[in-house]
């Protein structure tokens, strides 16, 4: 579960090396996102810095805080996973900055006997405004070397991510192929983690991208099988325009059969004016 975590982190990679300045701040002033409640995960606390930048991510059900810290561009830089209440780390993630375009990262948890190891290795590019183009996932073959073992790109309008094309390798052919197509449409509304300087939240906390809107609609679909699901997300807003709770729902593309329903019943702010 860790590790999977971790890949939709920096899966979802969303950083301003080169965004424009008003990108990076909240227009609304410090409305920022407190405490989420959902019938899926528990209680999700969210803490930020004196700047509005933020700091950690504490979610209850899986007993599990993340600390972020930044380099002086306001760049993620690190990562740390710790038990719900803080007092123990469980590992720990280093990102490296190669260019404002290119991020490699590697993540670390610790054994039975306390010794860290390296659970997985990632590297995330970036476009000229910042938002993730491409992201590759390693591993390692027989002779300890790391290869890419898939790959996602990206394709973005207006601030917003349109669609994501998934890429799995072949052993035998050594060829990547087409696995999964996803794509979004959006609402007109303000998505209340887009102003954060590193966009970084987990699939688990709010199961969509951070883009400048909020995602109404998902569709996946497997290339292979034709297997297709829909995700669709209900919003209710508080008056500064941002979600104050919504509902996901889940259902066979095809069919219509619903398969999950999940429930943000209250997202608390501070602030919002």
């Amino acid at each position: 579960m860790k590790k999977i975590i971790f890949y939709f982190i920096l899966g979802l990679l969303i950083l301003p090396a080169c965004q424009d300045d008003d990108q990076n701040v909240n227009p609304d002033g410090t409305c920022l996102v407190q405490k989420m409640k959902t019938d899926f995960t528990g209680e999700i606390l969210f803490d930020y810095d004196n700047d509005g930048t933020l700091i950690s991510i504490a979610e209850e059900n899986f007993n599990m805080k993340v600390k972020f810290q930044y380099d002086d561009k306001k760049r993620i830089s690190k990562m740390e996973y710790y038990n719900f209440s803080g007092d123990s780390l469980t590992g720990y993630a280093n990102i490296e900055w190669t260019d404002d375009q290119t991020v490699m990262s590697e993540s670390f948890f610790f054994d039975y006997n306390g010794n860290p190891w390296l659970a997985s290795k990632e590297k995330t590019e970036l476009n000229d405004k910042g938002y993730p183009v491409k992201y590759s996932s390693y591993e390692k073959n027989e002779n300890d070397e790391w290869y890419v073992d898939n790959y996602s790109e990206m394709t973005w309008d207006n601030d917003n991510l349109l669609q994501v094309d998934n890429y799995n390798l072949e052993p035998e052919s050594g060829e990547y192929y087409l696995s999964k197509l996803v794509t979004y449409s959006y609402d007109t509304q303000k998505n209340p983690w887009y102003f954060q300087p590193a966009k970084i939240l987990f699939n688990n906390f709010i199961d969509f991208p951070i883009t400048k809107n909020n995602p109404v609609n998902c569709t996946e679909t497997m290339v292979e099988t034709g297997y297709s699901r829909t995700t669709v997300w209900e919003y209710q807003y508080n008056d500064a325009g941002f979600p104050s709770s919504y509902v996901q729902k889940i259902a066979n593309t095809l069919t219509g059969e619903i398969i999950q329903i999940k429930e943000v019943s209250s997202i608390q702010y501070a602030g919002c004016k």
